[in-house]
C-alpha cells in the first residue's frame, strides 16, 4: 500500500508554529530555485536525480497524484475515523509535503544515506555531503534530518504528518539498523510510538524505551477541580471526568481514555501514551489543560 510521507518536521504546534512555517517556506523556495536552475518541473527533477538512482520506483512527488499510483494509494483518515474528503489532499509545496512513497522505497533512501556517510557509496552525492547530512548544523538538525544520540548510538530520523497520514523513519548508521512506520490516519502517531517501542526492545536500541511508571491516588477534592470541558479549537472539546483514582478524558470521535496520576497536576495514559497537565490562573483556579502529543504541548481553555 502507498502512504504519504512528509519530508519535514511537523512542528506547527504552540511556540514552534513560526519555526514550522519558516521550514515549509524554505523548502518551497528551494523547490522553485531547483526548477529555475534545471529547467524542469519539480516531480521530474526529483525522479531523474533522486528517485530513479535510488531505485524508488513506487515513489513520486507528483501533485495531484498521477493516475498510475491511485489504485495503490492508501486513503487518509481523520481523527474521527472518517476518510479525508477526496481521499487525500494535494500540496503545491511538493518539496515540503509532496512525496508519495512506501516503506520499501523509503528504506532505499535511508540505506543510501547511511552507506554514503560511511564511505561505502558515492554515486548520488559525495561522501563529504553525506557526512554533513548527519552532522549537527543547528542544534539537533542535520541537513534534512533530525539527529539523536552519538557514536554507535547516533540515529537520524524524520517525522511526518499530512492531513490523514502519520509516518516515521529512523536509522542507526553504525548499527546498520532502522525502521519505517507508515499509517494512513491522523491518530497514527500513537500506533507508531507503540511499534517503535517494540522494535527498540527487540534490537536493544537506546531510544524509544518503554517507560515504567508507578500509580498514585489523589483525593477526590483535588480531582473535582479538574472535571469539566476544555476547548482546544471551536470544534474540538475535551470532556474530563473521573472514576475511582483516575481521570477519564473523552476526545471527539474517539473512545474514552483513562489518565493515571503522575503528580498532583499531571496525568498520563497508557494506550495511547500521552500526558495532560492542568494549569491555574492568578487566582489559583484551574482554567486550562495542556495536552502533550508528539513531544509538543497544546493548551485547551476550560469553558465549564
Amino acid at each position: 500500500m502507498k502512504n504519504q510521507l512528509i519530508l519535514h518536521l511537523s512542528e506547527s504546534r504552540a511556540h514552534q508554529a513560526l519555526k514550522s512555517g519558516i521550514q515549509r517556506g524554505g523548502y518551497a523556495v528551494l523547490q522553485l530555485m531547483l526548477k529555475d536552475l534545471e529547467g524542469m518541473v519539480f516531480p521530474q527533477l526529483m525522479e531523474e536525480n533522486v528517485l530513479n538512482p535510488l531505485g524508488m520506483e513506487q515513489s513520486t512527488f507528483g501533485q495531484p497524484l498521477p493516475q498510475k499510483y491511485k489504485e495503490q494509494a492508501a486513503v487518509g483518515h481523520l481523527r474521527t475515523g472518517q476518510p479525508v474528503p477526496g481521499k487525500w489532499h494535494n500540496y503545491p509545496e511538493m518539496a515540503a509535503s509532496g512525496l508519495w512513497t512506501n516503506p520499501s522505497d523509503l528504506s532505499s533512501f535511508a540505506a543510501a544515506v547511511m552507506k554514503t556517510a560511511m564511505g561505502k557509496r558515492r554515486d548520488l552525492i559525495s561522501i563529504e555531503k553525506g557526512r554533513s547530512m548527519l552532522t549537527p548544523q543547528i542544534e539537533d538538525r542535520g541537513l534534512g534530518v533530525v539527529l539523536q544520540g552519538e557514536g554507535d548510538n547516533l540515529n537520524f530520523h524524520l517525522e511526518g504528518e499530512n492531513k490523514g497520514y502519520a509516518c516515521y523513519m529512523v536509522a542507526y548508521p553504525a548499527r546498520g539498523e532502522g525502521a519505517i512506520v507508515m499509517t494512513n490516519g491522523d491518530n497514527g502517531a500513537y500506533l507508531i510510538e507503540e511499534i517503535l517501542r517494540g522494535i527498540s526492545e527487540v534490537y536493544d536500541w537506546p531510544h524509544f524505551e518503554t517507560e515504567i511508571k508507578k500509580l498514585y491516588r489523589l483525593k477526590t477534592g483535588i480531582l473535582d477541580q479538574y472535571v469539566g470541558r476544555y476547548q482546544m479549537t471551536p470544534d474540538y472539546i475535551l470532556t474530563v471526568t473521573y472514576e475511582d483514582y483516575y481521570l477519564v478524558v473523552q476526545v471527539p470521535g474517539q473512545k474514552r481514555t483513562k489518565f493515571y496520576v503522575e503528580n498532583r497536576t499531571t496525568f498520563f495514559s497508557r494506550s495511547p501514551f500521552t500526558k495532560i497537565r492542568f494549569l491555574r490562573n492568578a487566582q489559583g483556579r484551574v482554567d486550562r489543560l495542556a495536552w502533550k502529543r508528539d513531544d509538543q504541548w497544546r493548551e485547551a481553555k476550560k469553558i465549564e
